[in-house]
């Protein structure tokens, strides 16, 4: 026997996630925005990744040695742990309110503006939708 077809609720599941939120604290703290989307993997990774970057080309680069000014070859992996960490660090910025969104698209909950009108006067107004 053939079971009928039962399509999957649109109904909102869970709460609505602040694209904007999610970008200010990817800002604050590097991967925080991904774990506040949900997305903890990229989250915990950037978390550790960013300051990991800079403290091992610390490391390689030894700037403690250096008896007056440190030559470029001496100085290069710290340079490229610094650029690593502040590219890795952008990327969250960019990417968090991404992984917002595809949250909010995956729970079919959304926000918007709309207009409410009675009479004479319009009125902005927030409204919660469900996507169809």
């Amino acid at each position: 026997m053939v079971e009928p077809f039962e399509p999957k609720s649109l109904e909102p599941t869970g709460r609505f996630i602040n694209p904007e939120r999610a970008q200010l604290l990817s800002t604050i703290l590097p991967g925080a925005g991904q774990v506040y989307a949900g997305n903890y993997g990229d989250g915990i990774t950037a978390m550790i990744a960013t300051p990991g970057a800079v403290a091992l080309g610390v490391l390689l680069s030894e700037p403690w040695t250096c008896d007056q000014l440190c030559s470029p070859s001496e100085i290069a992996p710290l340079f490229v742990g610094v650029v690593a960490s502040a590219t890795l660090w952008r990327y969250t910025i960019i990417q968090s309110p991404k992984d917002a969104r595809r949250a909010n698209a995956e729970r079919h909950v959304t926000t918007g503006l709309s207009a409410m009108s009675s009479g004479n006067e319009v009125r902005p107004a927030i409204t919660v939708s469900v996507k169809w």
